[in-house]
């Protein structure tokens, strides 16, 4: 499939935007015609290598790949199978991790915007990546809610809609 013409990276998160970017990277990588590796970067900062310690280790990483295939069942359904895909586990800290997983200039990095756009760690520490990067934002509607305040102001008036269409007043 991919003939030196590069690959694309995403960084697989939990946060609202990491779908957005899985679905930006899997259609790239689809338009690219090259593979795609999701990675999710896992750390414990435990400095003393005890037995105990390295099964809670091997306890995390088996959780981060749970969580990346979560992910692409949130974001398409399924693993694509028309995708060579690498889903990958991997300890470190997220932005240094994701930016180790760059081979060539020729890849892409797709990453997600966090909760704290433009500054988020992962895409400040994106900066100086060997390849191209893109940074998919959160979804349309929680970039509207602008936060909780106005989350809780959009439900306050959600449920005075639903009082009012039936009939009741406040």
């Amino acid at each position: 499939m991919s003939d030196g013409a590069g690959k694309v990276v995403v960084g697989i998160s939990s946060s609202l935007s990491g779908p957005e970017a899985l679905r930006f990277a899997i259609a790239e990588a689809r338009r690219r015609q090259v593979p795609l590796e999701a990675v999710r970067p896992w750390s414990y900062n435990g400095s003393v290598r005890t037995p105990p310690l390295r099964k809670w280790e091997r306890v995390l990483a088996n959780r981060t790949r749970r969580a990346i295939i979560g992910t692409f069942d949130e974001a398409v359904g399924e693993m694509p199978r028309d995708l060579e895909v690498l889903a990958r586990a991997a300890q470190g800290v997220p932005a240094l991790t994701l930016k180790d997983s760059v081979e060539s200039p020729r890849d892409l990095l797709v990453i997600g915007t966090g909760r704290r756009w433009p500054a988020g760690g992962v895409v400040r520490g994106s900066h100086g990546a060997a390849c191209p990067v893109v940074v998919v934002p959160r979804p349309e509607l929680a970039r509207a809610a602008g936060g909780r305040m106005a989350a809780r102001q959009m439900l306050r008036e959600a449920a005075e809609i639903l009082e009012n269409s039936r009939g009741f007043t406040r």
